[in-house]
């Protein structure tokens, strides 16, 4: 027996939803780390330089990715991190806008960091501190 539903009769509660988005986000991360190593090194590159030089670039993905453009799933995954508070912070949005704006693997996220000079990451750490702050005062007005 066949069963035909039209799109607007299928409903699905909230917590399926998430689900769902997070299951499609977590298949995104595991194809970014299945990369051939050509393109996580290329990757990796192209992070760095925008860490090292571009943080136009920076700023605007991170603006992306606050206002969930990049999906539901990754602002699950921003949410989750940003209220544990036995967590670094910088490092995880870092790995997760490094993946979903450059497609690169949290593991060559930490080799693009370790080549930054001093400087340059006290400029990261202090764009990616403003940002998670402004998120989690914006967060906090809705709730």
């Amino acid at each position: 027996m066949t069963i035909k539903a039209r799109a607007k009769d299928i409903t699905i509660s909230n917590e399926q939803y998430e689900y769902n988005e997070r299951h499609r986000h977590n298949t995104k991360m595991r194809y970014i780390d299945e990369q051939s190593p050509a393109e996580k090194d290329e990757a990796k590159t192209e992070y760095y330089n925008a860490m090292a030089n571009d943080h136009c670039h920076l700023i605007q993905s991170l603006d992306y990715l606050t206002n969930g453009d990049y999906g539901k799933g990754a602002l699950l995954a921003l949410e989750s991190f940003a209220t544990n508070k036995r967590m670094n912070h910088i490092a995880a949005l870092s790995q997760l806008l490094g993946a979903l704006e450059f497609r690169c693997p949290p593991a060559m996220v930490k080799n693009a960091w370790r080549m930054l000079t001093p400087k340059q990451k006290a400029k990261i750490n202090k764009l990616f501190t403003n940002s998670l702050e402004e998120y989690n005062n914006e967060r906090d007005e809705r709730v």
